[in-house]
């Protein structure tokens, strides 16, 4: 085969790669890879929030107030759309003890089966004061749902290393709302963290108050 057929070919090859790494990347699934750095996804500042979530006065002295609700959502490439609106709702110290609450909420009223919940936690500092987690969770079903909680270094789906809320859709019981905590043995000023929502279809990235390691 002369030179020039050699290289026509290897051009047409180069073309072709070219095209497969647009295409994925305009369909939104080159986010999911679990070796890229996640990064938020889009940010809802129009639609009006939902409800907060009621919750009993948690036991302790609150050192942060909550912040304002956050909406994330994602348009995945069948044109269904997946949002969560999630807020701090504050850091309660307890006994020495810190404990982060947060509340979600399925802006959509279920539907995109919401398999987990990471919140990041800096390393090593955050990572390691780590105690406990706990929630509260409805689903589109009665009965409660109790998730798995653990620390992971990363989550292979999000890629994202901190404390992983999991099975939040046990048994086609879809995830509607919940009061998410994690518990740290150390004090921390906050700062903005990751926050990862593993669905099938894909993967929803937001940001929301959690500790900062860096902060003197």
């Amino acid at each position: 085969m002369s030179g020039q057929k050699l290289f026509v070919i290897a051009l047409a090859a180069a073309v072709a790669a070219l095209l497969g790494v647009a295409a994925l990347t305009s369909s939104g699934t080159s986010v999911d890879a679990g070796a890229a750095t996640p990064k938020p996804t889009f940010e809802d500042t129009i639609s009006t929030p939902r409800p907060t979530i009621d919750k009993g006065t948690p036991t302790g002295t609150e050192i942060i107030p909550g912040g304002l609700p956050r909406i994330y959502f994602r348009e995945f490439i069948n044109e269904s759309i997946c949002g969560f609106q999630i807020r701090l709702k504050g850091v309660f110290e307890n006994g020495g003890l810190f404990d982060w609450v947060y509340e979600i909420i399925d802006t959509d009223g279920g539907g995109c089966g919401l398999s987990h919940v990471v919140f990041s936690l800096c390393q090593p500092n955050a990572f390691g004061a780590f105690v406990s987690g706990d929630s509260d969770i409805t689903g589109t079903t009665e009965g409660p749902i109790v998730p798995i909680i653990s620390l992971v270094k990363p989550d292979p789906q999000t890629g994202v290393t901190g404390v992983k809320f999991d099975e939040t859709s046990p048994g086609g019981n879809d995830f509607l709302r919940g009061n998410f905590t994690y518990t740290l043995n150390n004090n921390f000023p906050a700062t903005d963290i990751l926050v990862a929502f593993k669905m099938g279809k894909g993967n929803v990235f937001g940001k929301i108050e959690g500790p900062d390691c860096a902060a003197k």
